[in-house]
């Protein structure tokens, strides 16, 4: 569902990576951590009741996302009636405002909400979440991810962009006007390629003039030292989300011919 659902979320089967995700039988609990923890990093599944929306649930936990509810927000949004919880899980309503995935606006109808009746003590008074927009009966959807559920990984793992083409090198005394292409991951609509060049010695990024298909004409002086080219893409997800790609820094050199 993840992988489907997403542009950037793909999964493999584990041959030799080091990290890596093992889904685990469960006889309780669907269960996993939040974001990489390094080596084997387990989801548990019981089998009985963890249906595929719930088991897309603690992907999402392992690929970084909280809760809904543990956004740092969202008391203008829903009420925790911490009276209602059963006393040891009052961690699992607990905000999550540093290191939080948030970029979109808060989504009751997003796969990573509770129920409005979730970890209720027994003989259950009423709701453990309350909506302040009515949308109690919309909370603990596990059919599929929200646009916001989408676009926040999409968000988390941004796509590569890479300097396809163009001189790697130049020989020393030699000036010119010279050539660089870019081009970026399969599925994605960049909107603008960002060029930047830091001169060897430097520790500033200078911001270049490229074309918005990816190309970069640049003229270099004869004596002019070696440099290092970033290019980074720019893309939208959604809404008014716009995520810029991982960069790709090449050293042009300078050497003797």
């Amino acid at each position: 569902m993840v992988h489907q659902a997403t542009v950037t979320a793909g999964f493999v089967q584990r041959t030799t990576q080091t990290d890596y995700i093992q889904f685990v039988h469960s006889d309780s609990v669907c269960a996993s951590y939040v974001g990489r923890q390094g080596g084997q990093q387990v989801i548990q599944v019981a089998e009985d009741f963890c249906l595929s929306g719930s088991i897309a649930h603690e992907v999402l936990h392992a690929l970084g996302m909280w809760h809904e509810q543990s956004r740092c927000d969202r008391d203008n949004y829903v009420q925790i009636q911490f009276a209602n919880i059963i006393p040891e899980d009052t961690t699992n309503f607990h905000k999550e405002c540093t290191g939080s995935s948030d970029r979109f606006d808060y989504d009751e109808y997003s796969i990573m909400h509770y129920d409005q009746y979730a970890f209720c003590i027994p003989d259950c008074p009423g709701p453990t979440i309350v909506s302040l927009r009515g949308l109690g009966g919309v909370m603990g959807q596990r059919d599929s991810l929200t646009f916001a559920d989408r676009g926040t990984v999409d968000w988390m793992y941004p796509p590569w962009v890479s300097i396809s083409s163009g001189p790697w090198y130049r020989c020393q005394g030699q000036g010119g006007t010279y050539a660089w292409t870019a081009s970026g991951e399969s599925g994605y609509e960049f909107t603008e390629y960002m060029w930047y060049r830091q001169w060897e010695g430097s520790n500033t990024w200078e911001g270049l003039d490229g074309g918005a298909n990816g190309t970069l004409n640049l003229t270099i002086g004869s004596s002019d030292p070696s440099f290092t080219l970033r290019v980074l893409g720019h893309y939208w997800v959604g809404g008014s989300v716009w995520v810029y790609s991982s960069p790709d820094d090449r050293l042009i050199d300078v050497v003797p011919c």
